[in-house]
């Protein structure tokens, strides 16, 4: 008498997402040889109806002269349309700029989950 084995093989794919975005800041820093600043600088992004980003660290070298300096913080929920940047020096130094420019970058999170039913 033989046996026969039967399994059912079921794949469930679940995918879940959320919305987040980078925020890149760029300073123009005046061209003066004590325009830089060797402080740590922060910066928070608020959206208009109150959202706000945390404060991050800006992980770039602002003790520069005459030259761009870009902060691109990267923030996991997304706000609102910005309506100020907040920034933050952690020294006495002056960090002196002449221009900013300010872009978004919407991300995408995906996750995916497997699941297998025999």
């Amino acid at each position: 008498m033989k046996q026969w084995i039967l399994a059912y093989l079921f794949l469930g794919v679940f995918v879940t997402s959320a919305q987040g975005a980078s925020y890149e800041i760029t300073l123009t820093i005046r061209n003066d040889a004590n325009a830089g600043s060797t402080a740590s600088q922060f910066v928070q992004i608020t959206g208009f109806g109150g959202s706000e980003t945390a404060e991050h660290q800006c992980q770039a070298n602002f003790n520069v002269t005459n030259q761009d300096v870009t902060c691109t913080v990267t923030e996991p929920n997304a706000i609102s349309d910005y309506a100020c940047v907040k920034w933050r020096s952690s020294g006495s130094d002056s960090l002196e700029f002449t221009q900013v420019r300010f872009s978004i970058i919407k991300l995408i999170f995906l996750t995916f989950h497997l699941n297998i039913y025999l």
